[in-house]
């Protein structure tokens, strides 16, 4: 085959649905319909941030199912829609193709790696802020610790953007299980002292202020306030928080559940470490909120 006849050569029908499968838009493209691959990466990304911010976590295994069903149907169908002019556009070249990969994911990776976590919570210590189920997205910049699916990608000292101030929200690296991803809120900086006494939770020996919203028989909603944050925290079957006193040290955070009397924290299983920490939680998707 001349140089001429590899340049000219028609899509394999193989390979455009094996691209159907496993990267739909690129098939798309390799058989010069462009403008299909940008409609179907548009709607392929709709549909992950419509899964992750609105649908149940129980609804998971019919989402896969649909998309298995969904990239069978585009690999059918790239297989026996391939283009048999020899006239290719150079995004439906294989160094096209390359490029236009690159030019999505590089971005996305980076905010993915470096910008925003997304996660789902796996249970209610958080409760009544985060209930089990909801989906947040968490800012990671300037904290250092940068992970995606789990792993660690880079670990970089943090800088001025990951200040943590009282009443943020964290995500974190658990410290008895670093594979393990928490998320609590912050109650005590490096330097601080914390109480808890008869119930009511101190701050270098200042009480923090609160005010009752609700008493019931089984739950207890109170509203308590830091510097300029204000939030809810629940006391659930009138279950007592035991006494004690900690001394934050130095790069360390002292963390609570807004769930007080259903919450593994730093009242447990101590403090955590400033390099442990992932982002501050930026945006909140309360999907079991009626």
């Amino acid at each position: 085959m001349t140089k001429k006849e590899i340049v000219n050569s028609k899509p394999n029908k193989w390979i455009a649905g094996l691209l159907g499968f496993f990267i739909t838009p690129l098939g798309f493209l390799y058989i010069s319909k462009p403008l299909i691959a940008a409609a179907v990466m548009f709607f392929s990304f709709f549909m992950g941030f419509v899964s992750f911010a609105y649908l149940p976590i129980r609804s998971g295994l019919i989402l896969w199912v649909f998309a298995l069903l969904f990239h069978i149907v585009m690999a059918i169908y790239l297989f026996n829609q391939v283009n048999n002019s020899n006239n290719r556009a150079w995004y439906s070249r294989w160094y096209g193709l390359l490029l236009v990969f690159l030019i999505v994911v590089i971005p996305v990776a980076y905010v993915r790696i470096f910008t925003f976590g997304f996660y789902n919570i796996p249970s209610s210590s958080m409760a009544p802020t985060l209930l089990e189920g909801d989906s947040i997205i968490v800012s990671k910049k300037g904290c250092g610790n940068y992970k995606v699916f789990g792993k660690k990608i880079a670990d970089i000292v943090p800088n001025d953007g990951c200040s943590l101030k009282r009443a943020d929200v964290i995500v974190f690296e658990y410290p008895k299980d670093m594979e393990v991803d928490y998320i609590k809120r912050v109650i005590g900086l490096p330097g601080d002292t914390v109480a808890y006494q008869d119930g009511k939770l101190y701050i270098n020996n200042k009480i923090v202020e609160h005010k009752l919203l609700f008493n019931g028989f089984s739950e207890i909603l109170i509203e308590e306030k830091l510097g300029n944050k204000t939030y809810h925290i629940q006391h659930r079957n009138r279950a007592s928080i035991k006494d004690g006193f900690w001394k934050v040290p130095k790069n360390q955070y002292f963390v609570l559940g807004d769930d007080r009397n259903n919450s593994a924290d730093s009242r447990m299983w101590g403090y955590v470490p400033q390099e442990n920490i992932i982002g501050k939680l930026y945006y909140t998707f309360n999907k079991t909120k009626k």
